[in-house]
Parts: C-alpha cells; sequence; structure tokens
C-alpha cells in the first residue's frame, strides 16, 4: 500500500526575510530580495547585486565555539531547519529519533570557507589551514549538524545538483518516507555563494544579469530581455512525514575539531 506523504512545516531564511512569516509577507507585497552586495567589495565586478539575507544573526542558532566549525550555508540551515520545527510543531520527543531523517542538499557548500582557507594557505602555507576547514564546507554537513541538533539517525544524505539541489532533497525525501524507510524527514535546500568567487566565476560564465542600475527588477527568468540570473543566499526547509509532520535526520556523527562516530556507535 502505498504511504500518504505531507508537507507540516516550512522554514525559509532567504532574502525576503528572516522566518517563513516574514519572507511570505514580503513575497505577496511583491518585495524584491535583490540589492546592491554588500559583504564585499564589488569594484570590477560586471555582476554587483544579488540576493543577501539581511539582518541574519547566527549567534541566535548556534553558540559561538560552534561557529567556527560551520560555514554560512551550515548556520543558515540550522535556523532554516528550527523554523520548520517550529512551524510543523514537531518535538523531538514526539518521535522515535531512528525513524527521522534530514536530507538538506547545496549547489556548491561553503564557498566563503574554501576562498578563506586558500587565501591562508597562499598567504601563510600550508600550517595556516584552519582544521575545521573540510568539516566546515563540504555540502553533507548541513544535514550532519541539522541531525546531531535533534539527534536525529535516521537516513541522513545530501546533493549537490546545483540549482535543481532542494528540488532533489524533497523528491528523494518524499520517496524515503514512502517507502517506509523513515516517519519524518527534515529536507530542502541551502546556499551562502555570494562570495568574490561566486559571483566572479558565474560572472565570467555571462550567467549573471548585470542590470546592476536596476536590482529590484534585474532577475527576469521569463523575460525576453532577460540577460542572466542571480545569486542568492538561502535556506529552505520542510519537515515531511507520513500523515504527519517532518523534521530530521542523523548520521552517526559527532563532531568537536574532527569528525567522529557517535560514542555509542
Amino acid at each position: 500500500m502505498t504511504r500518504r506523504v505531507v508537507v507540516t512545516g516550512v522554514g525559509l531564511v532567504c532574502a525576503l526575510g528572516i522566518g517563513t512569516e516574514e519572507s511570505w509577507k514580503n513575497l505577496l507585497a511583491g518585495v524584491s530580495g535583490v540589492a546592491t552586495i554588500t559583504s564585499f567589495d564589488t569594484t570590477g565586478f560586471d555582476c554587483r547585486i544579488g540576493g543577501e539575507i539581511k539582518g541574519f544573526d547566527p549567534f541566535q542558532w548556534i553558540e559561538k565555539k560552534e561557529l567556527k566549525k560551520m560555514g554560512r550555508f551550515i548556520q543558515v540551515a540550522l535556523a532554516g531547519a528550527d523554523f520548520a520545527a517550529k512551524s510543523s510543531n514537531w518535538k523531538r520527543e514526539d518521535s522515535d529519533l531512528d525513524e527521522v531523517g534530514v536530507y538538506v542538499s547545496s549547489g556548491i557548500g561553503g564557498f566563503d570557507i574554501i576562498e578563506r582557507e586558500h587565501w591562508k594557505l597562499v598567504q601563510g602555507g600550508p600550517g595556516k589551514i584552519s582544521p575545521f576547514f573540510i568539516p566546515s564546507a563540504i555540502v553533507n554537513l548541513a544535514s550532519g549538524h541539522i541531525s546531531i541538533r535533534y539527534g536525529a539517525r535516521g537516513p541522513n544524505s545530501a546533493t549537490a545538483t546545483a540549482c535543481s539541489a532542494s528540488a532533489h532533497a524533497i523528491g528523494d525525501s518524499f520517496k524515503i518516507i514512502e517507502r517506509g524507510a523513515a516517519e519524518v524527514m527534515i529536507c530542502g535546500g541551502t546556499e551562502a555563494t555570494i562570495t568574490p568567487m561566486g559571483v566572479g566565476g558565474f560572472a565570467a560564465m555571462k550567467a549573471l544579469s548585470t542590470r546592476n542600475d536596476d536590482p529590484a527588477r534585474a532577475s527576469r527568468p521569463w523575460d525576453a530581455g532577460r540577460d542572466g540570473f542571480l545569486e542568492h543566499g538561502r535556506r529552505n526547509a520542510a519537515p515531511r512525514p507520513r500523515r504527519g509532520h517532518v523534521p530530521g535526520g542523523g548520521a552517526a556523527l559527532t563532531l568537536s575539531g574532527r569528525s567522529g562516530p557517535h560514542r555509542g556507535g
């Protein structure tokens, strides 16, 4: 018998707002999240606009000592998962955590971390590279940190399939629940590619809009005068369960300075 799968909560952290309610309100009002990039000096860049997340404070979700272990894409993923769990009224104590999974995807992962650590390498040699470099940058650690936070021990995965990564995460999570491999999945996507290399690289492909003087109307994917897309920082999460709610996912993994197995095996 085919199991019914439903979305029970949504969490958004994006250029339109911090949280689902604010993002949805601005979307309905026709507000654009695109503006001039402020996170780095865009002098000399063909594209100088993007959808930055404004006013995001990671310390609302992450302790200071943990922050250095996480690229920005992981930070916003944790915030989005929190909004999704609260939206669905799901609490970890309500579920068998072996039946709770996480599937949060990303096209690139910690681009900001890769750039930062490469700069350290160039300037000071390999001894300057942070021991947290790899675990703060690789794509699957968004799912990993969410699973650790919620104690989720069910299916845990991440796809790196460019702009369709979030859709693949949601679709695969649907199938995981449908076939009985989990009762609850926290799923979605996260990205943080508004960096010098990210913007410069996509611009070099002639993929980004250069309507720098009209950022609010630059992104027009179905317009005859379309000249490219724009980069956004975002995280969306949708807890999905069968007939009920959805959060969770966990690898048997703990992160301190290095990755290793959970103490319980």
